[in-house]
């Protein structure tokens, strides 16, 4: 099986495990859907940086990435425009 193949399964089997426990939450479901706080993480996986962006179907890699946090931190990356940080105030 080539390295394409492998990842495609990799992205429909988390794709399919993320489903799966999207309708598994414990809490109700809003009937005010409409917010400017999507859910947003982005993590490493090997030498990559991948986003989790929950409008999206599934993760989206963002390229080779060896630190994260600084990539986070840089403001001259294209990733540090779309961090904003959400306190919650209760």
């Amino acid at each position: 099986i080539s390295v394409d193949h492998r990842l495609l399964n990799n992205e429909q089997s988390s794709t399919l495990f993320a489903d799966i426990h999207a309708q598994a939450g414990q809490s109700a479901v809003p009937t005010n859907l409409d917010t400017d706080l999507p859910f947003t993480c982005f993590v490493s996986r090997g030498k990559h940086i991948i986003e989790l962006d929950g409008r999206r179907t599934g993760p989206i890699d963002r390229g080779e990435c060896t630190d994260l946090l600084k990539v986070c931190r840089d403001p001259s990356t294209p990733i540090y425009g779309s961090l904003r940080i959400y306190q919650d105030a209760a």
